[in-house]
């Protein structure tokens, strides 16, 4: 049986693709489509080249209605889902399975839903999510962020930019990859208030059941979703392709930014950076680190090398940006300039030891030491601008607070 399917995203794709062949064994020569029908050229050659039994439509496209009258003219075959992508699949198995009896189809994930109103273009389509802000609608994004080696500032940077998201009233989530050291569930002293609010490592439940069973219990710190590994367990063996999609979608954020420190070669996030909206490869300006990365032995070139190899020539996945790090005048600038293979977007003044110190022990971000906001605010700006419509861009402080304010554009 043939299916094609129109869903609100890639990753819903992935996700509903991989539902669908877990469940082989009940649907009768399973077939999918291997491109997302999201547009209407992909719909019409769906339609014309593939001829689908079944076709699948997601309410939640912005082109929805148009994709829809175009199935009913065609006389296809379609079903809808309405809300959850995971929703259709017992639907689907109860149609044409095989055993519709035997009640084999995953449980749905359990997590309190809030509504979100629609956004209506008629005039365009976005082949990404949708979720709505205060002040406009933004399309979901994925961050990326890893170090070329260890110690160069991915967790500094993502848990800072997380911070600045939050400060503009984004829903903001955070997440520490089930494979890296654990590092964070430390930081933010989550021991400290079990009493009050229990932590739950959704990524053990994925592992373990491949559902999330306590997502609605997410752990917010200064208005950031906290998705870190809880460091009083062992730490996972593995952490598959699969289960990362299924939490990146159950998070359910308008931006998730996922620090993967220096796992760049780890073959199951390699396949998940094509669903990557923004990558970015933290360095440090140590020249003998970064030299690693420049030598080019054939038989036996080093990890910096393929990791550098790998973003650089990789045509699936987004072309990533440079974050240098604890830069410096001090530094021979004209020697690392030569050295560096692409001009960094960021460049992140060094932050003195003895403030990251602070800062730990006081279990706050670096970014909410007043004189070191206005350094992030201005260094990753840059991120901000490339992620969010210009409304929300800017943050306005005055009396001791940070008030939001929209930045409105004259009208000519």
């Amino acid at each position: 049986m043939k299916f094609s399917l129109s869903v609100r995203s890639e990753m819903a794709y992935d996700l509903l693709t991989k539902l669908l062949n877990n469940k082989a064994a009940v649907l009768p020569e399973l077939d999918i489509r291997d491109r997302n029908a999201n547009t209407v050229q992909q719909l019409e050659d769906a339609i014309e080249f593939y001829n689908a039994d079944v076709y699948v439509i997601d309410q939640q496209m912005e082109s929805y209605e148009l994709l829809k009258n175009i199935l009913e003219n065609s006389g296809c075959n379609y079903h809808e889902i309405t809300d959850e992508v995971r929703d259709i699949l017992p639907i689907l198995i109860n149609l044409y399975g095989e055993e519709p009896e035997v009640k084999e189809e995953i449980e749905p994930i359990h997590y309190e839903h809030k509504e979100e109103p629609k956004v209506i273009k008629q005039t365009k389509i976005i082949e990404k999510e949708v979720f709505r802000d205060r002040f406009k609608a933004i399309p979901s994004k994925i961050i990326v962020v890893g170090s070329l080696y260890s110690g160069a500032g991915s967790t500094l940077v993502s848990t800072n930019l997380a911070r600045m998201f939050s400060e503009r009233e984004v829903k903001v989530a955070y997440v520490e990859h089930p494979m890296i050291k654990p590092y964070m569930f430390d930081y933010l002293q989550i021991l400290q208030y079990q009493d009050s609010h229990e932590y739950h490592d959704i990524s053990r439940e994925i592992y373990a059941d491949f559902m999330v069973h306590t997502l609605n219990s997410d752990w917010v710190k200064d208005k950031v979703h906290w998705y870190v590994i809880d460091s009083r367990e062992p730490q996972l063996p593995s952490f598959s392709h699969d289960q990362l999609l299924l939490l990146a979608h159950s998070i359910q954020s308008s931006v998730t930014i996922i620090d993967i420190s220096d796992r760049w070669l780890d073959p199951e996030i390699q396949r998940f950076l094509h669903l990557a909206d923004q990558i970015y490869l933290c360095v440090e300006p140590d020249p003998i680190k970064y030299d690693r990365a420049l030598f080019r032995h054939s038989s036996n070139p080093s990890r910096e090398s393929r990791i550098l190899d790998y973003l650089n020539k990789n045509p699936n996945i987004k072309q990533h940006e440079v974050i240098t790090t604890k830069y410096t005048k001090r530094i021979e600038l004209k020697y690392w300039n030569e050295m560096q293979q692409k001009e960094p977007l960021v460049k992140l003044p060094n932050i003195p030891y003895e403030i990251v110190m602070e800062s730990l022990y006081k279990s706050k971000l670096v970014y909410d030491i007043p004189e070191y906001r206005e350094i992030f605010e201005e260094k990753l700006l840059p991120i901000i601008s490339m992620t969010l419509p210009k409304d929300l861009i800017k943050v306005k402080r005055g009396s001791g607070f940070v008030s939001k304010f929209i930045n409105k554009t004259k009208k000519s």
